[in-house]
């Protein structure tokens, strides 16, 4: 929460859990490009629940490039797989 009298942020105050859950969640918002948003987590369950929303979706998408990636690779017709299939046929 802001302090307005002292002019920053009282989060790391607190608790040392809730400064190094808070400062972890603004890492992997940062990171993962979601962005911060109008809608921010207020309490530490949904701090938490955001991270892992964000590491699922991170993965989810990770997975579908690799995915797409591998596919791509596969139907190359002019690159190294085809290289590969002409010296199979070769043998």
């Amino acid at each position: 929460k802001w302090n307005v009298t002292i002019g920053k942020h009282d989060i790391c105050d607190l608790n040392m859990r809730d400064c190094y859950l808070r400062s972890l969640h603004f890492s992997l918002t940062t990171l993962s490009t979601v962005g911060y948003g109008d809608i921010s987590p207020v309490s530490e369950l949904e701090t938490i629940w955001e991270n892992i929303v964000v590491l699922i979706g991170a993965c989810f998408l990770a997975g579908l490039i690799g995915a797409f990636g591998a596919y791509l690779s596969e139907c190359d017709k002019l690159g190294f797989n085809s290289f590969k299939e002409k010296l199979e046929k070769l043998r």
